[in-house]
């Protein structure tokens, strides 16, 4: 056998096969009689020489993965895409409006900490001067990643200071997101070939899809002179995003499109050119559609829980259980890929008796489930019910 690289790509030379061809060599050089068993002194260093090979041999594979985004991880896969115009998306934290309380027009200094009971903690962004005792003042978590900050729970003070009192969030805080994993960047790899390409729609979408906190984006274009089944006006086109932001999403739809064309959407952002030209970008949310889920199993030793079932669904249809699947804007849910993040393995679920999927509790179906053009299946672990078979 042929072992390195061969055209049909890496071919790795593995322990045994050093083993078996170092032996080989050895007894051809001192003789058959060579004992190179583990309990002898020649065989254990012909196993020390034999693993150190092996060793290498998988660092060249590392090597020639690294070339490849479909095995690629980490650093290697984060420079590898820059080849196709993307970066992985970076962690970003989460950001929330606090009402402040104290006396008189005591001075919040930027900087200054508060928390939640379960320990997410934020810093204020700038400094704040209370107004008859009050104060309202933008914060950042100071951990990256998907921190929460519901209504109300952020009412500790961490950085004391005279004067002030009290602090509260009227509005549940804006969670970041955590850095892009390896899965999700090979899937948007994937989809942002398109950018170099003659469709433009697709380029756009592409685009729109490197913003961070983007989850998901399509295009729907009408080329016709009248408004369309999904409510595109003539020569329009709706472009539905999932996340980011709203001013981001505006400026990269104007860059990617010509000045003739027309906009449909209910998010409406003015962008203004190089000329200092106000123009009217609109775009559209897509409307969520939860989706209930209630699964029987069997389960074995391993089993991880209930937990672990519910959230290997959720990540499934996210699309951060496998590159390139999952359920998209406008995608129909289909009855039978729920099943593929029940099957694997590491969960310790030895067999699925029952599935039922519906858009509403208590679900009763057993077959896919359609979602219009302006739609997106939405799936949490708490419309998800695990029942043991």
């Amino acid at each position: 056998m042929t072992f390195g690289l061969t055209d049909e790509g890496f071919a790795l030379k593995r322990l045994e096969d050093i083993l078996s061809e170092q032996s080989a060599g050895l007894k051809a050089v001192l003789g058959d009689n060579l004992d190179l068993s583990p309990s002898t002194v020649d065989g254990q260093i012909h196993g020390i020489y034999a693993a150190s090979q092996a060793d290498l041999w998988e660092i060249a594979q590392q090597v020639y993965n690294m070339y490849n985004p479909s095995n690629s991880t980490g650093d290697s896969l984060s420079n590898l895409v820059q080849l196709n115009g993307i970066t992985r998306k970076p962690a970003t934290a989460s950001t929330v409006t606090l009402t402040l309380t104290g006396t008189g027009t005591t001075l919040i200094p930027q900087g200054s900490l508060v928390s939640t009971d379960d320990g997410s903690q934020f810093s204020t962004d700038e400094d704040e001067a209370l107004v008859a005792g009050t104060g309202s003042v933008g914060a950042t978590s100071v951990l990256t990643g998907s921190i929460p900050g519901g209504i109300g729970t952020i009412i500790n003070i961490d950085t004391p200071i005279n004067g002030w009192s009290a602090v509260t969030n009227p509005v549940a805080a804006e969670q970041g997101q955590d850095e892009e994993t390896d899965t999700n960047l090979r899937a948007r790899r994937i989809r942002s070939v398109s950018k170099p390409g003659n469709a433009i729609v697709d380029g756009i979408i592409a685009e729109i899809l490197d913003l961070t906190s983007v989850i998901d984006a399509r295009a729907l274009e009408n080329r016709t002179g009248t408004v369309d089944a999904n409510g595109v006006d003539p020569h329009s086109i709706k472009i539905l995003v999932d996340g980011g932001d709203n001013d981001e999403i505006a400026e990269t739809i104007f860059t990617n499109t010509s000045a003739v064309t027309g906009y449909t959407g209910a998010v409406s952002v003015v962008v203004e050119d190089t000329q200092g030209i106000s123009h009217t970008i609109k775009f559209d949310r897509p409307t969520l559609v939860p989706i209930y889920v209630t699964v029987t199993v069997v389960y074995g030793p391993g089993y991880l829980g209930d937990d672990a079932v519910k959230q290997s669904i959720v990540d499934y249809a996210d699309g951060n259980l496998k590159p390139g699947r999952g359920f998209l804007l406008s995608e129909d849910v289909a009855y039978s890929e729920l099943f593929i993040p029940l099957n694997q393995l590491s969960l310790g679920v030895t067999e699925t008796t029952s599935l039922l999927i519906g858009i509403a509790p208590t679900p009763t179906g057993t077959s896919s489930l359609p979602i219009a053009a302006e739609e997106k299946a939405s799936f949490d672990t708490a419309n998800i019910i695990v029942i043991p078979g």
